[in-house]
């Protein structure tokens, strides 16, 4: 059986903890509170993933422009696979648009009041009528324009009440599975993993049996769509192959690569770039003032074009976290090192969301080390830290890269099942410590 034994159901202490997050992208730091069925019936204090209150997002015109193409044509296709690295503003991008989209529709139709009484052509099989955020018809902005188009699609006010059903995830016309929402279970009752199920994607079908409230789009928007087991990857293909009329489906995925072939040809695709240095510096500088300049550059390295990762970093100490990660898979005395190591597992083991902030890191460590194994660096290349060049370096010389990469591989299956399947935390911690060369461990082999 493999050291990091599997729970039968997670404890309490495993769920991520409700708190307030304020990332406009979607990151690791966000709020899992089950939120109310009705804008009405919000408690005061009642926050939401951030991804779906974002009011703005970085970068991204190219797929901003696609989008507006794509509704400003008439023939909008049925299904959109939004791929790319976690924390880019996928899930951000994804819920604006969709929130544009029901609100553009329920003004169309007199149920909300907004500006003029247009024809919501984008319903339609027009190939021409008003754009999707303005009553012209627009074209896809370059990259280098952005601006007016990129704001529209933020432009709803947080006060209007499609952009609060879709922050509760109540509105009748959006249906939103995000497994780390799921994984909460019914009734306070945890999942034992993270998985996608079957019973989650029928609810998709049971959702486009019902004719949309406002006569327009019935849209569903999966998060981490990779989480789907193969039963639930199924179930979606047969909606796939035969798309119901109005209804509108959205992947959101940062391993494209773990979905099925035939979901992957039949879905529109956007690819999300990291941003790059520059424009995450400026991001942070406006985002963190709070924070010294490198300190936010450290952030921006280690996040590698994701702002979302950045903020989750300086919002929960990870810069600190990480140096003291550094400095005990640097520590090679046996007696010290253990204690070390021991103090550090059980500080981090206690708290999911710096638990999970570790696991990113320690995955972002080995992937790094590959690079750096596969292809030096010809000349002398500034990475997130010292402490790490120092570190990478001194580990690079010891294998070869065809044994950093298999280690990688595996460190990443680990990591990967811990998310899903609750694994302990403390031994996942002690397997990854042992996979690393921990002196005295030895490390597990499956």
């Amino acid at each position: 059986m493999h050291p990091a034994t599997r729970r039968r159901s997670p404890p309490a202490s495993a769920l991520p903890s409700p708190r307030c997050c304020l990332i406009p992208s979607k990151g690791r730091d966000r709020i899992m509170a089950r939120a109310p069925r009705s804008p009405s019936a919000e408690p005061a204090g009642t926050s939401f993933p951030a991804w779906r209150t974002a009011r703005r997002i970085i970068g991204h015109e190219q797929a901003i422009g696609t989008l507006h193409a794509a509704a400003a044509s008439g023939r909008m296709p049925h299904a959109w696979l939004f791929a790319g690295p976690q924390g880019v503003g996928k899930a951000s991008l994804a819920c604006a648009w969709a929130r544009s989209l029901l609100a553009r529709q329920a003004t169309a139709m007199g149920a909300q009041e907004g500006k003029g009484t247009a024809d919501f052509s984008l319903a339609a099989e027009h190939d021409s009528g008003p754009g999707l955020f303005d009553d012209e018809k627009v074209t896809p902005p370059s990259r280098s324009e952005g601006g007016q188009e990129d704001e529209d699609f933020f432009a709803l006010s947080a006060d209007h009440p499609v952009f609060r059903q879709v922050a509760a995830g109540s509105h009748p016309d959006l249906l939103i599975l995000d497994p780390e929402e799921m994984s909460a279970g019914e009734g306070g009752r945890a999942r034992a993993t993270r998985q996608i199920r079957v019973e989650d994607v029928r609810r998709i079908h049971r959702f486009y049996a019902h004719t949309a409230s406002s006569e327009g789009w019935r849209i569903t928007l999966i998060d981490e769509a990779e989480a789907m087991n193969l039963s639930a990857a199924n179930a979606l293909l047969k909606i796939l192959e035969e798309p119901p009329a109005r209804g509108l489906l959205i992947l959101v995925s940062h391993q494209p690569g773990r979905l099925l072939p035939t979901i992957r040809s039949r879905c529109r695709t956007l690819v999300f770039q990291p941003l790059t240095l520059s424009d995450m510096h400026d991001f942070l500088a406006e985002e963190a003032p709070e924070c010294d300049a490198p300190t936010r550059d450290a952030a921006a390295r280690l996040a590698e074009g994701a702002p979302g990762r950045a903020l989750n970093l300086l919002r929960n100490d990870g810069l600190t976290l990480y140096r003291e990660l550094l400095g005990l898979l640097a520590d090679e005395n046996v007696a010290s090192g253990l204690q070390a190591r021991a103090r550090f597992i059980e500080q981090v083991a206690g708290d999911p969301e710096r638990h999970r902030l570790v696991l990113d890191l320690w995955r972002d460590l080995h992937a790094r080390l590959v690079r750096f194994a596969v292809s030096p660096p010809a000349g002398k290349e500034e990475g997130p830290l010292p402490e790490e060049a120092v570190l990478l370096e001194r580990w690079c010389c010891r294998s070869s890269p065809d044994e950093w990469i298999e280690r990688w591989e595996r460190t990443g299956r680990l990591i990967e099942q811990a998310e899903r399947l609750y694994l302990d935390r403390k031994q996942v911690l002690w397997t990854l410590f042992a996979e690393d060369g921990l002196p005295g461990v030895e490390p597990h082999r499956s």
